[in-house]
């Protein structure tokens, strides 16, 4: 898969026409046991999990533009932390593999400048909690003016160790509530992730535990008129 055709999401924006870059990592702490028994050999045992991310573009000086939104993120502050995730294959269709941050903090921004360049922004972000490798979408970003349900993606089999959920909602009049539902038969589906019935832009982004069904796709009712652009993804763990 060729990096052209990913698209990358923070918050309640489409950041891909914006940067030429995004990182993420999942690292783990490592703690040396070694001991007199170790026969000279090190040993060693894990410690904690974490994610860390970093997106590079370009400055944009238009108000409430790519620049204004990370500067108001940054710390944590303004909407609070920030909701980063990415797809592959254009993310233009159910299934297309990618990633799903929990919600992070963004630890840094730069904007280098160089006279033979155009200006640059870097910003750095450190999750808070569990990411998800691996997600599926579940709604490519486009407009809704009515409830639906999607295509399912069928994951062969259910697993029992949870997952994550993430929505970024781009434009939106009216309240929607959005969820991820599963199922066992692709026939009858059950409510896995609920959202936040909401009538403004940004992202949410949610941890379940226990099963997973083998089937995944989203619901989406009307609770007032209204039009919606959104993406949504789910990750298992």
């Amino acid at each position: 898969m060729h990096g052209k055709q990913v698209r990358v999401y923070l918050d309640g924006r489409n950041v891909s026409s914006n940067i030429s870059q995004v990182t993420t990592d999942l690292d783990v702490d490592v703690h040396d046991v070694t001991t007199f028994a170790s026969s000279g050999w090190k040993e060693s045992t894990s410690g904690l999990y974490g994610w860390t991310g970093s997106i590079e573009g370009f400055h944009d000086s238009s108000s409430t533009g790519f620049t204004d939104q990370i500067q108001d993120a940054v710390g944590g502050a303004g909407s609070g932390d920030a909701v980063l995730s990415w797809f592959d294959g254009d993310a233009d269709g159910v299934g297309d593999v990618g990633f799903l941050g929990s919600e992070a903090v963004i630890t840094q921004m730069a904007t280098p400048i160089s006279v033979a360049d155009i200006i640059k922004l870097t910003a750095n972000f450190q999750g808070n909690g569990r990411a998800g490798p691996g997600a599926r979408l579940l709604h490519p970003l486009s407009s809704s003016t009515a409830g639906s349900s999607g295509a399912s993606v069928d994951n062969l089999v259910e697993t029992a160790n949870g997952g994550r959920g993430t929505l970024h909602v781009m434009a939106v009049t009216g309240a929607w509530p959005w969820r991820v539902t599963h199922s066992s038969d692709d026939t009858s589906f059950a409510a896995l992730v609920t959202f936040t019935n909401s009538s403004s832009t940004g992202a949410e982004t949610i941890e379940v535990t226990g099963t997973v069904k083998r089937y995944l796709r989203y619901s989406l009712a009307t609770s007032s008129a209204g039009v919606t652009d959104w993406v949504m993804g789910f990750a298992r763990y």
